[in-house]
């Protein structure tokens, strides 16, 4: 899927919010009403009634970065990434998996 959004970018064939929510700047934060809004078009991250739950989710999410000590913000290395890369690109369960775009530089 990740290739083909890629294409579809390159051929300007995407919709106008495939396009955003792809290849836009995304906002600092999301929230979304999964229920009422499953494909997550409308964020209610800047809505002042959902400031609660935003907040408790935010502290959540702080909290499992702490505890699990994710760098998922920091730009991995990218010898690191070839690493990873090489190690699981051949493996048939990886065969036709949507693939991270941070590897696509190791395409050949």
């Amino acid at each position: 899927m990740v290739k083909d959004m890629h294409r579809l970018h390159q051929e300007g064939k995407l919709t106008a919010y495939q396009e955003k929510h792809w290849f836009g700047e995304r906002p600092a934060e999301e929230l979304y009403d999964l229920e009422n809004d499953p494909h997550q078009l409308y964020n209610l991250a800047t809505i002042n009634d959902f400031n609660d739950i935003l907040l408790k989710h935010r502290t959540l999410l702080n909290s499992w970065i702490k505890k699990s000590e994710d760098r998922g913000e920091l730009p991995e290395d990218t010898i690191q990434l070839k690493a990873t890369f090489e190690l699981w690109k051949d493996r048939a369960v990886f065969k036709n998996a949507d693939m991270n775009p941070e590897y696509g530089q190791f395409l050949e």
